[in-house]
Parts: C-alpha cells; structure tokens; sequence
C-alpha cells in the first residue's frame, strides 16, 4: 500500500505551537500577565485581562503613596479624617498572607489625590467594575447556569472560602475547585469594622472609587454563600480590600 505523507506549513506549526505556550494561568480563561506592575514597596502583582480592561491579580498591598509618601497603619479604630491602611495578624486571622490577601484600606486613603494605586493604574470606579461585570456575565464560560449575574465563581479564588451548602448549586464555596474561570482570583479577606475584623472566609470586600449620596462608597463584594458579584454601599467606616485596574 502506497503510504501518503502530509507536510504542515511551518506558519500554521508555529502559530499552534504559540497559541499552547500562552499562559491562561493553570487552564483560566482570563488571559494573565506575569509582573504586570510593580508598586513603590517593589511589591510585583500579576494582572489579568477581563475585555478591554486589565485588572490586578492579586489585592494591592502597598504603604506608600505613588509619589513615596507613607500611610499611617490604623489600628483599633477608622478614622474619619486621616488615610490609613490596616493589617490584622495571624493571631486574627490564622491563614492571613500579606501576599495573599493583601492590606486593607480606609475610605480617605483610596480617595486621596496622591494616588494609592502605582504609576499607570487606578483605584476602579464604580462604572467601571461593572463594565468588567458585563463583560464577564457575556461570556458563557464565565457564567454558572443560564442565569447571566452568576458570575460569582468565575471570579472567586479556588482556595480559602467557608463551605456553603451542597445544595446551593453555582455558589462560590460550593465545590470551589471550579472557582476562577476569569483568574480574577478574589479571596475572602474579609474587613475591619467597628473595631473588630471579620468575614475572612466569607466574603471578598473591595472599594470603588466612587461615592454616593449616602455619605458612603458603592463597593463590590464575593461571597461564599452567593453566586452573584453584590453591589453595595460601604460606609466609609471600614477597611476594606483594593483592586487596582490599569488606567
């Protein structure tokens, strides 16, 4: 029998070989860009691109302001007046990571004009998650069911979240080895409220930019217990966490 050979054109070897070497980060679908940005404290983050938009991997970490000057670290208390940014210790939070979780914020140190995020990026407002959030419910990959605002898990971290009840399907701490689809990655850090921390395990708490008529700041969160990304108002007496998107 007569054997056939076929040759492969060399560009479509390559253009294969290319498309398997790009880094989805472990199988995500969000594309993922190594030491996208680097703060003041030399702090590296990785970013992910979510559509047009390219957001911080991880939550910021920095105590400097872009321009290098320093912000007070807060205590027992949330100060109206003076920015501050809050770390609680593992006497807290047993599984707190600085790297991991990150720090956590007052309203008057995400809204200073020295700028908290690094040279390049900014501290998102609230228009802007939720274009990111109509981008990622427009991707049927991204999206648990057929109910487009399900897009809880496909932000949320697989690691860390409480468990939530076998039986509420599509939410984020059930069954999270199927969380992170975007690699937007969102941990459960929690916050620091009225003089105490909590929901770390629970809940991803994060700052827009952008206040509201409620002597607030309408903010973001991810829960353990939800399959939605909620969006609510934050009193301005909390620490919350930060994602930087690209300006």
């Amino acid at each position: 029998m007569k054997k056939h050979f076929y040759l492969i054109p060399l560009m479509a070897l390559l253009s294969v070989i290319t498309f398997s070497a790009c880094d989805h980060g472990g199988g995500q679908n969000g594309k993922i860009i190594r030491n996208a940005v680097t703060d003041v404290d030399g702090n590296k983050y990785d970013a992910v691109k979510l559509g047009d938009q390219v957001w911080m991997q991880t939550n910021l970490r920095t105590k400097h302001y872009r321009d290098g000057s320093s912000i007070e670290q807060g205590t027992d208390n949330i100060s109206a007046h003076d920015p501050l940014f809050y770390q609680p210790t593992t006497q807290v939070f047993a599984a707190y990571d600085e790297k991991t979780h990150g720090l956590y914020y007052n309203w008057k140190a995400v809204d200073n004009e020295k700028g908290l995020c690094p040279e390049g990026w900014h501290v998102p407002s609230d228009a802007e998650w939720t274009q990111m959030e109509e981008y990622v419910s427009s991707q049927s990959d991204y999206v648990y069911g057929d109910d487009a605002r399900h897009i809880g898990k496909a932000l949320a971290s697989t690691v860390g979240w409480n468990e939530a009840p076998s039986y509420h399907e599509g939410h984020v701490g059930n069954n999270p080895d199927a969380n992170n689809a975007t690699g937007f990655s969102a941990v459960p850090a929690g916050k620091f409220q009225d003089h105490s921390w909590g929901s770390f395990g629970a809940t991803a708490f994060f700052w827009t930019a952008s206040a509201n008529s409620f002597n607030s700041s309408w903010d973001r969160w991810v829960d353990y217990d939800s399959p939605l990304l909620l969006r609510l108002s934050a009193n301005y007496n909390v620490a919350m966490s930060v994602r930087c998107v690209k300006d």
